[in-house]
């Protein structure tokens, strides 16, 4: 059962002192409700999740990550490829996206099983990290590894695609045409994005933003919470079952929310299944 579950992880973790002993516990909660969301027995959660025991033993190792280094882009330019992109699809790692001390993009694997991803590094298309495998679960049995890509300041992508399954994602600052990102059972913490159209969505994960400039912004939440400091958008689609949304401020004139069980504030404003088109700052 979820509660005996979680009551011996937390149990274990605090006895062998694990470090981080509140995020583990935070993420396997959300891991185990999200399989009892998708109809999963609770002992086929458990055996996808492993033994308490083991989950904990696996974050008690110390042993040094093995760190692999790749450069991806020769010299950024003005006239770069229009589709030079980024697209990054993980499962059960995070992702990192910070800004590079050159003006090179670079990729960084810690503690990753590389030959379980698709990595390609070419001027044309641009950065494209995949995993090859689709099995639900199938990296919990070690600590997340960390994929980071080191992005020149100024660097415009045409297409920013990232996702993660049973993974976070942090980014410092991200601008593309149009970036797309999706969690499902991940967290993701974000400073800035700036996009003709950005859609962000997750499952059982929760999105921290501070700022959002864009043309377009869409959010959808199942079973998660993205709160949003500042948005600049001329249109904003919000849509949320079993989760909040809020943005703090915002200036839009042009939105569309719909909610299911979950609150959606703007402006400190309560909205539910509006749309709406503002002619007044709030």
């Amino acid at each position: 059962m979820k509660d005996e579950y979680l009551k011996r992880l937390e149990e274990l973790l605090e006895e062998n002192e694990v470090k981080n002993k509140e995020e583990i516990l935070k993420k396997y909660q959300k891991r185990y409700e999200f399989g009892l969301e998708s109809d999963l027995s609770d002992e086929e959660i458990e055996n996808m999740l492993g033994k308490p025991e083991d989950v904990v033993n696996k974050f008690k190792e110390e042993t040094e990550e093995e760190k692999t280094t790749f450069k991806t882009y020769d010299e950024v330019k003005s006239d770069y490829k229009k589709n030079y992109n980024l697209v990054v699809k993980t499962v059960g790692d995070d992702i990192y996206v910070v800004k590079s001390a050159d003006d090179l993009v670079h990729l960084e694997f810690e503690n990753v099983d590389i030959d379980a991803y698709d990595v390609k590094n070419d001027s044309e298309s641009g950065v494209i990290v995949k995993y090859l495998k689709t099995k639900f679960f199938g990296l919990n049995r070690r600590k997340s590894g960390k994929i980071t890509i080191k992005v020149p300041e100024g660097k415009t992508f045409d297409l920013a695609e990232i996702s993660t399954t049973s993974g976070d994602h942090n980014i410092d600052r991200l601008t593309a045409n149009t970036i797309s990102f999706s969690t499902v059972s991940g967290d993701a913490d974000i400073h800035y994005l700036k996009a003709n159209y950005i859609s962000i969505s997750t499952v059982s994960g929760d999105y921290e933003i501070d700022k959002i400039d864009s043309e377009k912004c869409t959010i959808n939440t199942v079973s998660g919470d993205a709160e949003i400091n500042e948005v600049v958008s001329k249109k904003i689609t919000l849509d949320s079952v079993s989760g909040d949304i809020s943005i703090n401020k915002t200036d839009c004139e042009n939105f569309t929310t719909n909610s299911v069980s979950g609150d959606i504030k703007i402006n400190n404003e309560k909205h539910k299944n509006i749309v709406r088109s503002i002619k007044e700052k709030f």
